[in-house]
């Protein structure tokens, strides 16, 4: 789904970016190619996490989705850089635009289908606790916005404020690099292992101190693979217990 829309939005927008002659249009379709990018290296990402554990890799394929989130981060960030170059050059050499009523109603429809796109994949992200999934319906939402500020911009555009382009697009670019460097540290810390919650940390006490002749847990580490954890700790047990029934 992603990918196909992705895609008939990007080139929507190219031509009609081409048509009036508009750097925003064209810099907003770039967004939206590098949206259908990204949606390909997510469906890739999803590949390897299906993969069975294996010899080298006997916890799984889970952290292909960290991965994913993490290249999906850089697209955005490579994203915002080129939308802000070309707001840059607006701003210095302001360009005439063919304002055209109509195809300015079809740019505000792709808005609303990136963000029907985005309510999608942040479903899809709940269910699965998938952070690549996140990112992508961050980077739907930032496309979405990305349009109906070049839908506002060439409406000022059309009241005389000619500069109004490039400002509102440099502003979009400011705004797509913070999403994109702050999934980029959250994502960056899930691969490096972060520490669990306090919530999950207590969960898991609470579950342990069940078992019979348990006294005190301790050093919890929690190692996400995706969806699949893996725990250890240190478990005090009743020192009249003997070792066999303690291991039991």
């Amino acid at each position: 789904v992603g990918i196909i829309g992705n895609f008939l939005i990007a080139v929507i927008k190219l031509v009609i970016g081409f048509l009036i002659n508009s750097i925003a249009v064209i810099a907003d379709a770039i967004h939206s190619f590098e949206d259908l990018l990204s949606s390909v290296v997510l469906l890739i990402g999803y590949g390897w996490v299906s993969k069975p554990p294996d010899r080298e890799h006997p916890y799984g394929h889970g952290r292909a989705q960290e991965i994913t989130g993490f290249i999906n981060s850089f697209i955005i960030l490579i994203a915002a850089f080129q939308i802000g170059l070309y707001s840059v050059k607006k701003i210095m050499h302001p360009v005439p635009v063919n304002i055209s009523f109509p195809l300015l109603f079809i740019i505000l429809a792709t808005a609303f289908l990136k963000e029907g796109m985005a309510r999608y994949a942040g479903f899809l992200a709940e269910k699965s606790r998938s952070l690549a999934l996140k990112a992508d319906a961050w980077h739907h939402r930032t496309d979405a916005l990305s349009s109906l500020i070049v839908i506002a911009a060439l409406l000022g555009m059309k009241f005389g404020i000619s500069v109004l382009d490039g400002i509102l697009g440099v502003l979009l670019a400011l705004f797509i690099a913070w999403l994109a460097i702050s999934w980029l540290k959250k994502v960056s810390s899930a691969l490096l292992g972060e520490a669990p919650s306090e919530e999950l940390v207590k969960t898991i006490e609470k579950i342990v101190l069940e078992v019979d002749g348990a006294h005190y847990a301790h050093r919890i580490r929690v190692h996400s693979y995706g969806s699949h954890k893996e725990i250890t700790l240190h478990l005090q047990m009743n020192p009249e217990m003997s070792l066999f029934d303690a291991h039991k």
